[in-house]
């Protein structure tokens, strides 16, 4: 069932408490595959008895809705993919996004949010257990991997982050590229691997070269000049907010862009399209990285790479992140708006790492010189060939002759098959 997969805890354990004694490490940040959350309370004790360590653990994100005194119910904590920055889109009980797409979502959900038929929630102020459930629920969160963590996690010094799946899995993809765009990154990336009982203390070349990959379409779709959105996803929330600011960007960059609405994205369908030099993919956090893009002839990147490609942020400028919310609260940022004055260094050359060379940045020029075209700006005759052939022929097509013809008056004529018409 879910949640319950076979998890080797006490062989888990050792490796890790072995580890941390010879690693000095104080703080442990675990996430984990939901196959496995049935076990994770159980593991989290048994690592802070054995360890003496401070664990944070992730959990799966709870919609809870308490009633006010209005009459109203809100949503303190939703974990929808908060990207933890003050005032910004945290999920917290009175935090929200401070960019446009929030403004036109929250009259909607006020009003959806008050004709819902919720629970009644309630507590004992005799029972200290419900006041602390209750103050750990009102805690600020933000969303990693479809897991809270609390949202000043990574401010309380050095931690080391722990895994529990397989590093084919695109959440472990997610974090890791999450953490190591962050400000302030983890000091050990750990894993362990249940099919192989094994904890891996450092990033495998295998996974490096999937790292690779990623970068290396960032860099690749820097040469494009034709975008394709693919909307995978027409029911997430703020999807088309997203897709807008992004034919934005797109077009603020001197680039032409194109909307496909698909279903299920496979290489065959998309190869209809070879005018497209890179797609930028619009979907759920879950289904944003493609197992194998390798099958793709196209690059195939997430809207934060495609702000990483167009030069509207740097790595490690902001957090990276599949989550559409998170996009669309950092896409306001101060580089998004291309400068107009005369000391931009858009056109500067840039060095290529795909290819190894200096590029020269696509900048689009509206002038047209037309002393470089082939008929250095003179007019010319043309001559068709085409034309003077159907002048010679006798029958040129129906030609509208008004005014020039007897106006008659329908009379019936032959009838019969084509071989032999009878006369009347």
């Amino acid at each position: 069932s879910f949640g319950k997969a076979n998890l080797s805890i006490e062989t888990a354990v050792t490796a890790i408490a072995n580890q941390v004694a010879a690693t000095p490490v104080t703080r442990l940040l675990v996430l984990y595959d939901v196959r496995y959350h049935a076990h994770m309370s159980n593991l989290e004790e048994r690592i802070r008895s054995e360890t003496g360590i401070d664990v944070v653990m992730g959990k799966i994100p709870k919609v809870v809705r308490r009633p006010q005194q209005g009459g109203s119910n809100v949503t303190p904590t939703d974990g929808g993919g908060g990207c933890g920055e003050e005032h910004c889109c945290s999920s917290t009980t009175t935090g929200g996004c401070n960019s446009k797409h929030n403004n036109e979502q929250s009259t909607r959900d006020a009003s959806a949010v008050e004709t819902e038929a919720t629970p009644e929630i309630t507590s004992s102020s005799n029972d200290p257990s419900s006041n602390d459930d209750d103050k750990e629920d009102s805690m600020p969160t933000s969303t990693t991997g479809g897991l809270e963590l609390p949202i000043d996690f990574n401010e309380k010094g050095p931690f080391t982050f722990l895994y529990i799946g397989e590093e084919t899995s695109l959440q472990y993809m997610n974090v890791v590229l999450r953490f190591l765009s962050a400000k302030v990154p983890p000091e050990n990336y750990w894993i362990w691997r249940q099919t192989q009982e094994q904890l891996s203390t450092e990033l495998s070349p295998r996974f490096q070269k999937k790292l690779n990959r990623r970068f290396y379409m960032v860099q690749k779709s820097k040469l494009a000049s034709v975008y394709g959105v693919l909307v995978a996803n027409l029911s997430e929330r703020h999807t088309q907010s997203a897709v807008l600011e992004i034919q934005r960007m797109i077009k603020n960059h001197d680039r032409s862009s194109y909307i496909f609405a698909v279903g299920k994205i496979n290489p065959a369908k998309l190869s209809n399209f070879g005018e497209i030099d890179c797609f930028v993919l619009v979907a759920c956090p879950e289904h944003s990285l493609l197992e194998n893009d390798r099958d793709f002839p196209t690059p195939i990147i997430t809207p934060a790479e495609l702000s990483m490609a167009l030069g509207v942020t740097e790595w490690g400028q902001v957090e990276y992140s599949l989550s559409i919310d998170n996009y669309l609260c950092h896409s306001g940022s101060p580089m998004a708006a291309r400068g107009d004055d005369d000391d931009s260094e858009d056109d500067a050359p840039y060095f290529n790492p795909v290819s190894g060379q200096y590029e020269s940045a696509i900048v689009k020029d509206d002038t047209i010189d037309l002393a470089a075209l082939p008929g250095k700006g003179t007019l010319t005759t043309y001559n068709s060939a085409a034309a003077d052939f159907l002048k010679q022929r006798e029958y040129q097509g129906l030609q509208v002759e008004a005014g020039q013809t007897e106006v008659r008056v329908a009379v019936e004529g032959q009838k019969g098959i084509a071989s032999n018409y009878s006369e009347r």
